[in-house]
């Protein structure tokens, strides 16, 4: 016998359906009334409940499965990093020498202490007039007095020549004291004196040579000095 309700199978004296709950038979009555079985309710009971637990156990086991399979390649990515890693730890194998690297020499600095150099009276030099001038630096005259004594110019042919603070303002001028001339009013600045003698005639007069003998070799290394 099957219930009219869900088909499941009703066994002999049984008055409701095992699966669904409906009555499928005649209850008995008694003196008292009519007695009533309730219905056997077990855990597969209810329509569904079998298939809802299988379903969610064959989840549970896909989701352990999935977990093994990432663990396990996880854990084989890393063994080839590290197995790669650990192969380069002695240096590149089964490679040829490395070439193209130019080796930069290496230059030891050395500190010495500059030895100065003496002032030396050069050979006469050949002006542009083509005479030959002989010159002879005095030295550095510091805070003298404004009257001198100041060395002289040569008798003949020749000039002293003053550079540097001669007004003692801070600024620079140059001044040519030639033959005949006095040697005086330089004040009391710090300046340089240079003798400078003519050797041989001079075409336009010796004068005309010392002049440009001081604007070739001394107005153009002190730039801004002009010749007063």
């Amino acid at each position: 016998m099957n219930c009219t309700n869900c088909g499941a199978a009703i066994e002999n004296g049984q008055y409701y359906c095992g699966n669904c709950g409906k009555q499928v038979g005649t209850v008995p009555s008694t003196q008292y009334g009519t007695f009533l079985t309730p219905p056997l309710i077990t855990r597969n009971s209810y329509p569904g409940t079998s298939q809802a637990r299988q379903s969610g156990k064959a989840i549970w086991i896909a989701l352990v499965i999935l977990l093994i399979v990432i663990v396990a390649f996880g854990s084989l990515g890393i063994g080839i990093v590290m197995g790669s890693r650990g192969g380069n730890t002695t240096g590149p194998s089964n490679k040829g020498p490395v070439t193209g690297l130019t080796t930069i020499p290496t230059q030891t600095a050395s500190m010495s202490t500059p030895t100065p150099t003496p002032i030396q009276n050069p050979s006469p030099t050949p002006s542009p007039t083509g005479t030959s001038i002989v010159r002879k630096d005095l030295g550095l005259q510091q805070y003298w007095h404004e009257d001198g004594p100041y060395p002289q110019p040569p008798d003949k042919n020749g000039a002293i020549v003053a550079h540097g603070d001669i007004r003692d303002d801070g600024s620079c001028h140059i001044k040519i004291f030639y033959s005949g001339d006095t040697v005086e009013n330089l004040g009391h600045g710090t300046f340089r004196l240079v003798q400078l003698t003519v050797i041989g005639a001079a075409t336009g007069g010796y004068k005309k040579a010392i002049y440009q003998y001081v604007v070739d070799n001394i107005q153009s290394q002190l730039g801004d000095c002009p010749i007063i």
